[in-house]
């Protein structure tokens, strides 16, 4: 996590909680029960922030990565076009090379290819 988001959900954090320590003495109230329930619901309320901003930018990756499949999905059909284009050349050159390889055996300027 980014050193500013935190900075950032800290100082939000604090924030919250001043407002509901100024708001829990303004009204003066005193009850256990209602400052607790008041100091829960702000602690809850900061990780639902805290949450939302992890949501928030999980969903900005998410793009990313998208876009990043994406550019991939391009290069593997280049790289089809590539492969096809490599098969198509060697076909050729062996086209073309097969006639001198049997001209050079028939001459005795070579040795017919031995299989393995």
């Amino acid at each position: 996590m980014n050193t500013h988001l935190l900075l950032e959900a800290a100082l939000r954090s604090m924030v919250m909680g001043a407002i509901v320590f100024v708001v829990l003495r303004v009204m003066r109230i005193d009850q256990v029960r209602a400052r607790r329930t008041a100091w829960l619901l702000a602690l809850v309320g900061a990780l639902a922030m805290q949450q939302a901003d992890f949501g928030a930018h999980q969903g900005v990756l998410g793009v990313q990565q998208g876009e990043l499949g994406a550019q991939q999905s391009k290069l593997g059909e280049q790289q089809a076009l590539l492969g096809d284009q490599q098969r198509k050349i060697v076909e050729d050159v062996r086209r073309q090379l097969k006639p001198i390889i049997e001209q050079a055996i028939r001459e005795g300027k070579g040795k017919a290819p031995t299989e393995d």
